[in-house]
C-alpha cells in the first residue's frame, strides 16, 4: 500500500513528464507552453493545510494515548504493589495462629479446676481459682485476638480480590489503548511515508 506522500510524488512526477512531453510537442518558435508542473501540481502533505492540520491532530492524539498508557502502567504497578503488600499481611495473619495459645490456656484452666477441687485449704482453693480466672482471661484474649486476626485476614483478602479486579480492568483498557495507538501510528505512516 502506498502512502499519501508516495502517491503525491508519483502524481507530480507524471504531471512533470506530461508537461515536458507537451513542451516538446509545441512546434512554433517563440510560443511558450504552459508549465504543467506549476498548474497541476498536487500539494505535498506539509503544503496542504488540511492535511497538515489533520496530521498535527493525529500526532496530538498519539501523544495523548501514549500518556494514557503510561498512566495505566503506573496504576497497574501501584495496584500490583498493593497486592504484594496485602499478600504479606495475609501471610502475617496466617502465621498469627492463636489456636495453640487457646488450647494451652484451656488446658491450664482444666488443671486449675482440678487443683481447686483437690485443694485441702481455703488458701489453696483461692489460689487455684485465681489461676483459673487468669487462664480464662488469657484464653478469652487469645480468642478475641483470633477473631480480630480472622476479620483482618478476610478484609485483606477482599481488598486483594478488588485490587486484582482493578488490575484486570486496567490491563483491558491498556490493550484497547494500544490498539488505538497502533491505528493512529498506521494512519500517520500512511500520510507521511
Amino acid at each position: 500500500m502506498s502512502t499519501v506522500a508516495e502517491c503525491i510524488n508519483a502524481s507530480n512526477k507524471s504531471i512533470r513528464s506530461i508537461g515536458e512531453d507537451f513542451t516538446k510537442s509545441v512546434k512554433c518558435s517563440g510560443i511558450g507552453s504552459a508549465n504543467f508542473s506549476e498548474i497541476f501540481k498536487i500539494k505535498g502533505v506539509n503544503e496542504d493545510s488540511n492535511i497538515s492540520n489533520a496530521l498535527a491532530e493525529l500526532r496530538k492524539e498519539k501523544a495523548k494515548i501514549e500518556q494514557e498508557i503510561a498512566d495505566i502502567n503506573r496504576s497497574i504497578q501501584n495496584a500490583q504493589n498493593t497486592v504484594n503488600e496485602l499478600n504479606s499481611k495475609i501471610g502475617a495473619c496466617n502465621s498469627n495462629n492463636y489456636s495453640s495459645q487457646i488450647r494451652r490456656e484451656q488446658s491450664a484452666m482444666d488443671d486449675y479446676a482440678r487443683e481447686s477441687k483437690k485443694a485441702t485449704t481455703p488458701a489453696q482453693k483461692e489460689e487455684a481459682d485465681r489461676q483459673y480466672r487468669a487462664a480464662r482471661t488469657r484464653k478469652e484474649q487469645a480468642e478475641a485476638a483470633q477473631r480480630t486476626n480472622n476479620r483482618n485476614k478476610s478484609d485483606f483478602e477482599t481488598q486483594k480480590k478488588s485490587t486484582e479486579s482493578q488490575i484486570r480492568e486496567n490491563e483491558g483498557s491498556k490493550k484497547n489503548l494500544e490498539k488505538r495507538l497502533q491505528q493512529v501510528e498506521e494512519i500517520i505512516l500512511l500520510i507521511t511515508g
